[in-house]
């Protein structure tokens, strides 16, 4: 379950550990906050491209009323930057034009992190 950003974080770090490429993780999850899917979109040592039409289908093929977005930045710089806001923003939008509910973003660098709903930025 995800109940909040540290469950987020017990689920997601395994999955980030030892990458010296970006990634990009879009967990798919259940009206009970149960994963359904992992989508996983690798990326290269600077970016990570955010093929929104791949996780939305991926996310309607289970019926997932929820979505949270995570990323890794190998630089260890968990700060979002200004295309990590814009990528959020589309698929923030994409996801209520579907009425899915984008719950969170969370960009892990080294031992650190940002949540976009922590940080107020969605």
């Amino acid at each position: 379950m995800v109940r909040n950003t540290e469950e987020a974080l017990q689920y997601l770090r395994p999955l980030f550990a030892g990458k010296d490429r970006e990634l990009l993780v879009a967990l798919c999850l259940g009206g009970n906050l149960r994963v359904r899917r992992c989508i996983r979109v690798p990326g290269n040592e600077v970016s990570c491209p955010a093929p929104v039409r791949r996780i939305l289908n991926g996310a309607m093929q289970v019926r997932a009323p929820s979505l949270l977005l995570a990323h890794n930045h190998p630089s260890e710089d968990h700060r979002p930057s200004e295309a990590d806001q814009v990528m959020t923003r589309q698929i923030s939008r994409a996801c209520r034009d579907i009425g899915i509910r984008l719950v969170d973003h969370i960009i892990i660098g080294g031992e650190r992190y940002s949540s976009f709903r922590q940080l107020g930025i969605m």
